[in-house]
């Protein structure tokens, strides 16, 4: 069912035209969520349509959304799927955040 789930919610972000879509494999070294998945959006109000989009085809697969942070006027959107935990980001703001290198260091070790 999980990887129904991923397999749905990057489609998603491909016909969004989200861009930079990265997925991590976290289910050994994460109490909280098997997946991390990372994307960028163009703006705030495109994060919000994907967001939308995304918790109605994760609705369709007979799951639910725990919760989402996040609006049209943030350029960081968290949605909470329960094993999976979606990140979208402004360009600007995934560089300031910088979340894929704290990922990456911290399966490395």
């Amino acid at each position: 069912m999980e990887e129904l789930i991923l397999k749905t919610i990057i489609k998603v972000l491909e016909d969004k035209k989200c861009e930079d879509i990265v997925t991590y494999n976290v289910s050994l070294t994460s109490p909280l969520c098997s997946y991390i998945v990372i994307a960028t959006i163009l703006n705030p109000r495109q994060g919000k349509a994907v967001s939308e989009a995304i918790e109605e085809a994760v609705i369709k697969c007979n799951s639910s959304i725990r919760g989402i942070e996040g609006d049209d006027k943030t350029p960081w959107i968290l949605i909470d799927q329960g094993d999976i935990i979606i990140h979208l980001f402004t360009e600007l703001e995934r560089e300031r955040i910088n979340l894929q290198e704290v990922i990456e260091r911290s399966l490395n070790k």
